[in-house]
């Protein structure tokens, strides 16, 4: 399985990492985390089958997998860790918004990225149809930092793919579409209260890293998944 093709470093500790770096985490205990593989495999580029019984091999607990620096006090899973999991679960485990946790020393929240509410214009306003510009606002957390991860941090000859492998699974965000938004066909189904917006896919290779889903807050598919944030207060 391949590391982070970002032209960082691997790290041993979060102290130590500069934008771009990464390191190795796994589980130890809830919502606890060491730096290492712990002797675990690698989690799959597109995520393994949720499953919170550490005693089954299969468990995506049994996995380690890699955090990319992408901010000050922000580190960010470089694939989706676990997938065939709905928001409402993932909420209900205040894994959304963020739950507190450790990782190795340093205490911080676990949550999803945002991921914006609506579609981006060509002057960066909010549109109800898809522009192809990206999600509104434009500060949500899947653009500002996936999207437009410095192409100069990626190595060459390697793509955005190998550095977050976006492709063939989405990314549950933490927000809920705006009133009207309208899918590719023109229905506003997608503006229904129990939505929520779903970030990178790529099933098609034409499709970009800015594409913009959704799907009910139930809904579980092995296309679906848990890309892990870590947020931590940085000194």
């Amino acid at each position: 399985m391949p590391t982070p093709a970002t032209t960082g470093q691997l790290r041993t500790k979060i102290a130590a990492m500069e934008i771009g770096d990464y390191l190795k985490v796994n589980w130890i205990g809830p919502a606890t985390y060491e730096i290492g593989d712990g002797g675990k495999p690698e989690c799959p580029v597109s995520g393994i089958f949720y499953n919170t019984d550490p005693s089954k091999p299969a468990s995506h607990l049994n996995y380690f997998f890699y955090f990319i620096k992408i901010d000050k006090g922000l580190l960010v899973c470089d694939r989706v860790w676990y997938h065939t999991v709905s928001w409402d679960t993932l909420n209900s485990g205040k894994q959304v918004q963020g739950l507190a946790a450790k990782v190795d020393d340093i205490n911080g929240w676990v949550r999803c990225l945002t991921g914006g509410v609506a579609y981006t214009d060509e002057n960066g306003r909010l549109s109800l149809t898809d522009k192809n510009k990206g999600a509104w606002p434009l500060n949500n957390e899947w653009d500002k930092y996936i999207v437009n991860f410095p192409v100069d941090m990626i190595q060459p000859g390697k793509t955005l793919d190998d550095v977050f492998h976006w492709k063939g699974v989405w990314s549950i965000t933490q927000d809920t579409p705006a009133n009207g938004l309208q899918d590719a066909s023109g229905s506003v189904q997608a503006n229904l209260p129990y939505n929520r917006i779903l970030r990178g896919g790529g099933f098609n290779e034409a499709t970009p890293a800015n594409d913009i889903g959704y799907t009910t807050s139930a809904n579980k598919l092995s296309t679906i998944g848990f890309r892990p944030v870590f947020e931590y207060k940085e000194v």
